[in-house]
């Protein structure tokens, strides 16, 4: 393995890059550079949010949500004890002398609570007030000040936005039962998916334009849905759904959508939903327009995965990271031991941005970089 010397008080273990199958006798061998810059005071609720750039990265800190606060439910009181922090990492501190190589740049000053969304201008917060409505705002990440998008009397929760600007959330009155699904185009124009008893829940931007993911609950069956949401008529007229659990709540949605984030990395355009399985108990792989295996499970016991452009995922389990070629479960290589999660970022000397969880309270922020296994 290749690591930085820099480990005092980084949250890493240097020797966590391994060269390891994870099966007896099997030849694909993985590889990384790790480059460890600090820790960061962290909720242990929330998964650190990272730019696109790979330049900042924001953390939820403090006393973590209740769960009616988290699923936005009717008796959600404002986060008072929680504060999202912004981070700005510094890739050319010298490993050898700076023992951190990270610093704080700001806090959101209102009580918020850390969203699903950035690009590298900011990242999306949202805001529960004392009439029990919820904003969504957008915070900068040089001063943390917040551009509000939606502010209302209603509960507008769950918010992502779109490499092109599209912004799309599921909304209901602080009085109501049920969440409908509100778009809102880069050009202002906004539509809404009525909730015709049932809620939409946890949307996730396609990397093609205008394509987006939804979770629908109708009842206690939880199913996902992928559909155009240029409009209305395109939504209707193009969705197609897979079931994913029977028994489910807005909490089973939550936790399907917990790790999946929208950020606009340069990759190719796949139509493809990487989420956890409520009924598998693992990370999943959804491709609704493949007609030979639509659905890929990954890892057993796997709760965040990251797929490159050679369809190879970087699988987090509670002991390891797993490289992992999708549609072959078989073939995989233990690239690092721990409790990790790993964020592609858009830069020429890293590939990846990783958090290293196995700390209370704390999260360890550091590089990955895949290397060639022949290289020495």
């Amino acid at each position: 393995s290749s690591t930085s010397a820099m480990d005092a008080g980084s949250g890493f273990n240097v020797d966590g890059a391994v060269n390891r199958p994870a099966n007896p006798g099997q030849s694909w061998i993985a590889r990384a550079g790790i480059r460890p810059f600090g820790l960061v005071d962290f909720d242990s609720f929330s998964l650190p949010l990272p730019s696109p750039d790979g330049q900042f990265v924001a953390t939820q800190a403090g006393i973590a949500p209740t769960w009616s606060t988290a699923l936005a439910e009717p008796d959600a009181e404002p986060p008072s004890a929680t504060r999202v922090e912004i981070h700005r990492v510094l890739y050319d501190a010298d490993p050898e002398r700076d023992q951190r190589a990270i610093e704080f740049v700001a806090s959101v000053s209102e009580a918020t609570l850390l969203g699903r969304s950035a690009d590298n201008r900011g990242f999306l917060i949202e805001a529960p007030q004392d009439d029990g409505s919820r904003w969504i705002g957008k915070a900068h990440w040089h001063t943390g000040e917040v551009d509000w998008l939606v502010q209302d009397e209603y509960v507008n929760a769950f918010a992502t936005f779109s490499h092109n600007g599209h912004l799309a959330w599921s909304r209901r009155a602080i009085d109501g039962e049920h969440y409908e699904l509100v778009v809102r185009t880069r050009d202002g124009d906004e539509w809404t998916m009525p909730a015709e008893g049932g809620d939409w829940l946890m949307p996730v931007w396609s990397d093609a334009d205008d394509w987006l993911f939804v979770l629908r609950l109708d009842g206690d069956v939880l199913s996902a849905i992928h559909a155009n949401a240029s409009s209305y008529v395109a939504f209707r007229q193009s969705r197609q759904g897979q079931t994913l659990a029977h028994g489910a709540t807005t909490d089973t949605a939550y936790q399907t959508m917990n790790s999946t984030v929208t950020r606009p990395v340069q990759r190719e355009v796949n139509h493809q939903l990487i989420f956890w399985h409520p009924a598998e108990a693992t990370m999943a792989v959804w491709r609704p327009r493949s007609r030979r295996r639509p659905m890929e499970l990954l890892e057993p016991g796997a709760f965040a995965a990251e797929i490159d452009r050679r369809d190879v995922a970087l699988v987090s389990t509670e002991q390891s990271v797993q490289q992992q070629q999708i549609g072959q479960r078989g073939q995989r290589a233990e690239l690092m031991s721990g409790t990790y999660v790993v964020r592609s970022i858009d830069r020429e000397d890293w590939d990846y941005l990783v958090f290293s969880l196995d700390h209370l309270h704390r999260v360890g922020i550091g590089a990955m970089k895949l290397l060639d296994p022949r290289d020495d």
